[in-house]
C-alpha cells in the first residue's frame, strides 16, 4: 500500500463525484476497471462515505428526480435502484421526502405521448397499457392514466 496508489484512487473517486453522484457499486465497479487494487478501493471507498462525500442516499435521491422527470414510473425506478444496490432505507426515505405524485405523472407521460386522443380499439388500448409498464408505472396508475387523457 504505497502513498501514489492511494492518491490515484482517491484522485479517481473525487474526479467521478465531482460530475456526479455515484453509488458505491457504481465506484467499486470503476475503479476496479481502472486496473486499480481492489482492497485498497474499498478502505478508500469507505473513507469516502464516512466523511460524507460518497452518499447511497443523494444518488438515490438524483435517480429519482431525474427518472420521475423523464417520466418514468416508481417500479423502473426502483428496479434501477436495486441494480445500484441501493438500500431500501434510503429509497423509502427519499420518495417521503420528494413527494412525486405518480398519478398525474403517469397521465402526463399519457398525455404527452398520445396528445389526449382515445384509443381507437382494444389492440391500441393493450399496445398503450405495454407501453405505461414498460415505463414502470403499475396497473392503478396506468388504468387512471389512460381514463383520464
Amino acid at each position: 500500500m504505497t502513498d501514489e496508489q492511494v492518491k490515484i484512487i482517491n484522485n479517481a473517486i473525487t474526479q467521478m463525484l465531482s460530475r456526479r453522484e455515484h453509488s458505491q457499486k457504481e465506484l467499486r465497479k470503476k475503479l476496479q476497471k481502472k486496473g486499480l487494487d481492489p482492497e485498497l478501493s474499498e478502505i478508500q471507498l469507505k473513507k469516502f462515505v464516512a466523511n460524507n462525500v460518497q452518499s447511497d442516499a443523494r444518488f438515490a435521491e438524483m435517480l429519482i428526480r431525474s427518472r420521475a422527470n423523464k417520466g418514468q414510473g416508481l417500479n423502473r425506478i426502483k428496479l434501477e435502484l436495486n441494480e445500484h444496490q441501493i438500500d431500501s432505507n434510503f429509497i423509502h426515505e427519499t420518495l417521503q421526502e420528494l413527494d412525486i405524485d405518480w398519478f398525474d405523472l403517469a397521465r402526463k407521460v399519457a398525455l404527452k405521448k398520445y396528445s389526449g386522443s382515445a384509443a381507437k380499439d382494444w389492440a391500441e388500448k393493450q399496445k398503450r397499457q405495454r407501453f405505461m409498464q414498460y415505463r414502470g408505472f403499475t396497473q392503478e396508475q396506468i388504468k387512471y392514466a389512460l381514463e383520464n387523457e
